[in-house]
């Protein structure tokens, strides 16, 4: 009886001894299960970058600039007053350098005893005279003479062998009545000053050729 005892007990034991045998021997070194391998991180790679060279920009070229159109310079000449045709005791060339305007019209007023020409202008007039029939100082003095009566304002100004400007404030108007190389000239204006008629007298001084008889 006991013999039969001790059998079924060992029959009951003998299952869990085989557990903890295999137990054991799954952790015993090289009874394992072969180690998984790791795949081997990958190292990633760098491509170095190629320097663009900056090149410096080439200034913006200049603006093309249009060249101001070249004003009219007045033209050297010797001038016979006796021999002058029509308007050209100045001609359009002299303008934009003394008065600082070029005519719109002309109109002669020459006559046996002198030459004169009236230049229109957007800003006023101007009227040129040279007398031809006498001496310049003859005729200076004669017309000195009636200066009380024709009115005006006298003073003297600087150009020739004598002259004096003439203001009539009330008609914006002025004349220089001069000797220049010996000829009787006036300058009548409206609309100048008397910068203007000096400029004008100084072209007259430098182109007239001396009074003759």
């Amino acid at each position: 009886m006991r013999k039969e005892e001790k059998m079924s007990k060992l029959s009951r034991v003998l299952p869990l001894i085989s557990l903890l045998l295999a137990a054991l021997a799954c952790n015993l070194p090289g009874t394992g299960s072969p180690p998984v391998s790791v795949p081997a991180a990958e190292i990633p790679t760098f491509t170095p970058t190629t320097q663009v060279e900056v090149k410096p920009t080439d200034p913006p070229a200049p603006p093309t600039l249009t060249p101001e159109p070249t004003a009219l310079l007045p033209q050297a000449r010797l001038i016979n007053p006796r021999a002058l045709s029509g308007c050209d005791i100045f001609l359009e060339s002299d303008f934009p350098n003394t008065v600082g305007a070029v005519p719109t019209a002309m109109q002669t007023l020459s006559d046996v005893e002198k030459k004169a020409c009236w230049y229109t202008f957007d800003s006023g007039t101007l009227i040129a005279i040279i007398f031809t029939s006498l001496p310049g100082r003859e005729g200076f003095d004669t017309v000195r003479q009636f200066d009380a009566m024709t009115g005006g304002v006298v003073t003297p100004a600087n150009v020739g062998e004598i002259s004096i400007f003439k203001t009539f404030a009330e008609e914006n108007r002025l004349i220089l009545d001069a000797v220049i190389n010996g000829w009787y000239i006036v300058l009548e204006a409206q609309g100048f000053d008397e910068k203007h008629l000096l400029f004008l007298s100084d072209l007259l001084t430098s182109n007239l050729t001396p009074y003759t008889p």
